[in-house]
């Protein structure tokens, strides 16, 4: 695929893979906390098309909630055991 050209289409693989990125493979990636961007860049889809897949399918939703949910999670953690910059928790927790 040329290079800046995205694989946007759904399936089965990427709903799994979305799976795996919010249950814990944020990690492996070596992402600080599991965010909607780095798991577009996991799923190597542009930024918006997540948001698309949101709309269109309920078990690709409920996975995409799950990411701001462990994301407000590992940042209150991270905050509270001030293994995180207060500053910087503020400003992603808005």
């Amino acid at each position: 695929m040329p290079r800046g050209v995205h694989n946007s289409k759904y399936s089965e693989e990427k709903l799994e893979a979305a799976r795996e990125y919010v249950t814990g493979g944020w990690k492996e990636h070596g992402h600080i906390v599991p965010s909607k961007i780095g798991l577009a860049v996991v799923l190597d889809v542009s930024r918006q098309t997540p948001h698309t897949w949101a709309e269109k399918y309920p078990e690709f939703a409920e996975v995409f909630q799950m990411c701001d949910d462990r994301q407000f999670i590992q940042l209150i953690n991270g905050g509270l055991s001030k293994e995180m910059d207060s500053a910087i928790v503020r400003l992603m927790l808005g």
